[in-house]
């Protein structure tokens, strides 16, 4: 699974499911996430299905706009 965060990856099951996507949804949470310097933990069960959690903290420090 190392390669879920990749941009334009889609798993090969992804014809079996006749999902519709691009591929860019989880690298584009992991680069918000990254910028709030927050977590992502990815529990997968084959068959079964994944669940990804993201935690971000409650300050980043980051600046916001105004």
């Amino acid at each position: 699974m190392p390669r879920i965060f990749t941009e334009f990856y889609r798993a090969p099951n992804v014809k079996e499911t006749d999902a519709e996507g691009t591929g860019l949804g989880l690298s584009l949470v992991r680069r918000i996430v990254d910028l709030y310097q927050g977590k992502i933990a990815v529990d997968s069960q084959p068959g079964k299905g994944t669940t990804f959690t993201v935690v971000l903290p409650r300050d980043s420090g980051a600046s916001t706009a105004n």
